[in-house]
C-alpha cells in the first residue's frame, strides 16, 4: 500500500434544515474536494445523515477518484440524530482504519469534520457523555475532531461532547456564509496538513487549534489561535 498522509472523514448534516442551503452546501462542499487535490496523498469517506438513516457516501477512496455531490446524492430531510451519527460512524470506519494503519510507514494525519446547522434532537442509540468518551478516546489514538455549526450556540454543543474549543466555528446559513465557512474549512485543512507532515510545530498543538487566526509565518513561538473567553472562531459574512 502506498503511504497516506491524510484521513479525512467528512460527516454532513442531511437533516430537513438544510434544505435551505442545499446548493451552496453541495457547491461548498465540491469546491472543498478539488482543493484537497493538491497531491497529498489522501484518503476521503464521506457519510451523511438523518434521523432515517446514516449513508456512507464515500468509503476510504482516494481523493482523486472522489466525485462532485449533487442533488441525487445529498437531499435534505428529516431529524437530527447527531450523537448516533457520530457514534455509528466512528464505529464503521475504526477498524478499517486501524488496519490499514498498520501497513503504512507512519500514521497519517486523521481528521473527522462534522458539519450541521442544527442541535441534537433523534438519537436512539449514543448519548452526550458516550460520545464525550469516544471522542476523548480517538484523541487519544491521535485522532483531530472538528465542528462546524449554525443555527445554535456552537461551543455549547461542541464542547460537551469532546470538541476542543478552538476547533470549533459558527456560520451563517447563507450562500456566502456557507462559501466562506468552506474556505476557511480549506486554508486550516491545508495548514493542519502541512503542520502535520513538516512538524513546524508540535502536531498535537495543531490538532487542538485547527482554526488559525494569525499568520505563523513557520515560527513555532507564534500562537495559532488567540482565544477569547469561551467564544469559537466566527466565520464573517464578508465578500
Amino acid at each position: 500500500m502506498k503511504d497516506i498522509t491524510r484521513y479525512i472523514l467528512f460527516l454532513l448534516d442531511e437533516t430537513g434544515s438544510m434544505q435551505v442551503c442545499k446548493n451552496s452546501t453541495i457547491d461548498g462542499f465540491n469546491g472543498y474536494i478539488q482543493s484537497l487535490k493538491d497531491g497529498t496523498p489522501t484518503k476521503f469517506t464521506l457519510c451523511t445523515f438523518n434521523s432515517e438513516r446514516i449513508k456512507k457516501v464515500y468509503t476510504e477512496m482516494d481523493i482523486s477518484d472522489v466525485f462532485p455531490l449533487n442533488t441525487d446524492t445529498y437531499n435534505p430531510n428529516f431529524n437530527t440524530n447527531l450523537y448516533d451519527a457520530i457514534g455509528a460512524t466512528i464505529k464503521q470506519v475504526e477498524v478499517p482504519l486501524s488496519n490499514m494503519i498498520k501497513f503504512l510507514k507512519e500514521p497519517p494525519a486523521r481528521l473527522f469534520i462534522i458539519l450541521t446547522d442544527g442541535k441534537e434532537n433523534a438519537s436512539q442509540t449514543y448519548t452526550k457523555s458516550s460520545i464525550k468518551e469516544i471522542i476523548q478516546g480517538k484523541e487519544k489514538e491521535g485522532w483531530t475532531f472538528v465542528y462546524l455549526g449554525a443555527n445554535q450556540d456552537v461551543w455549547e454543543e461542541a464542547v460537551p461532547i469532546g470538541l476542543t474549543v478552538t476547533n470549533t466555528a459558527d456560520f451563517f446559513v447563507s450562500d456566502l456564509g456557507i462559501k466562506n465557512m468552506f474556505k476557511t474549512l480549506e486554508t486550516s485543512t491545508t495548514f493542519y496538513t502541512t503542520t502535520y507532515k513538516t512538524a513546524v510545530i508540535p502536531i498535537t498543538q495543531a490538532a487542538t487549534n485547527f482554526f488559525k487566526t494569525e499568520d505563523t509565518k513557520n515560527s513555532p513561538s507564534t500562537p495559532i489561535y488567540t482565544i477569547k473567553k469561551k467564544r469559537t472562531k466566527k466565520i464573517t459574512q464578508s465578500k
